[in-house]
């Protein structure tokens, strides 16, 4: 493979099977599209943050209003419709948030940036996992337990959004 200081290139099979160079793009386009991916990946931890304690406020408040009802008797809907559509929501939007805040940062990634810290990774993958995991453990039959699972996934997603903007910003020396 060669390269020179304005294009990439890469060797790739064409339909014809034979190996001919690719132009990618410039590197210097790749560079100068960081900056944005940096102010975008820092633009979405408050939304995260925020996403986050909604869901955790409407959690609680689900828990505090189902004390004492069995699942049998008072299915999740039944309680507070509302409440539970805004629980349901925010659910989805944090682990939507927490997708894209991933996608980005692998972007920043292959743009040849790193954090400060390795741990950024750790935190980061928290924030992408905690909801799909906690779905994964929940069996959708036992509600009180079910909303529980999701209320540790919330602060979990708090806490590791927190430490991962602290741990990604590059040390200064």
């Amino acid at each position: 493979m060669r390269y020179n200081r304005e294009w990439r290139r890469v060797w790739a099979f064409c339909p014809s099977e034979r190996l001919q160079p690719i132009h990618l793009r410039r590197t210097n386009d790749v560079q100068s599209a960081l900056p944005a991916l940096l102010g975008i990946h820092t633009f979405f931890v408050p939304l995260i943050l925020l996403a986050g304690l909604v869901t955790l406020i409407c959690g609680i408040v689900l828990l505090v209003r189902r004390r004492g009802l069995s699942d049998v008797n008072a299915p999740m809907g039944q309680t507070s419709p509302l409440l539970t559509r805004i629980f349901r929501w925010a659910l989805g939007v944090t682990a939507a948030l927490g997708a894209l805040q991933a996608v980005i940062g692998g972007l920043i990634f292959l743009t040849g940036a790193r954090p400060g810290d390795s741990l950024h990774f750790v935190y980061g993958g928290i924030v992408l996992l905690a909801i799909p995991v906690a779905y994964a453990y929940s069996d959708q039959k036992r509600v009180r337990r079910d909303i529980i699972i999701m209320v540790i996934a919330a602060v979990a997603i708090i806490g590791a959004a927190v430490r991962a903007l602290m741990t990604g910003a590059p040390h200064l020396h």
